[in-house]
């Protein structure tokens, strides 16, 4: 119980800097699309040597190749179902 409270005072203090806010509509499609990739990830390393590392590599991977997905994904839609902009007068 006490690596629990120690847990959430560390994160209580953290302070972030970054502005996310151009990132965060992308968040919903890396949860669509984490599971396919995981899932993939897991098949291509087959059984793991050095579990630790592999847990790290694939949860790095799945997050990068996620994001990359979901970034071209949201392009595509957007140049896909791209209004005419309407010219005022």
């Amino acid at each position: 119980m006490p690596e629990v409270l120690s847990h959430f005072i560390i994160f209580c203090r953290l302070h972030v800097q970054i502005n996310l806010r151009g990132t965060a509509f992308l968040t919903y499609y890396v949860y669509v699309f984490h599971t396919i990739v995981y899932s993939s990830l897991i098949q291509i390393l087959g059984d793991a040597q050095h579990e630790l590392r592999t847990i790290a590599l694939v949860s790095l991977l799945t997050i990068v190749i996620s994001f990359a997905i979901s970034l071209m994904y949201s392009a595509l839609w957007h140049r896909l179902f791209k209004r005419p902009t309407q010219r005022t007068r």
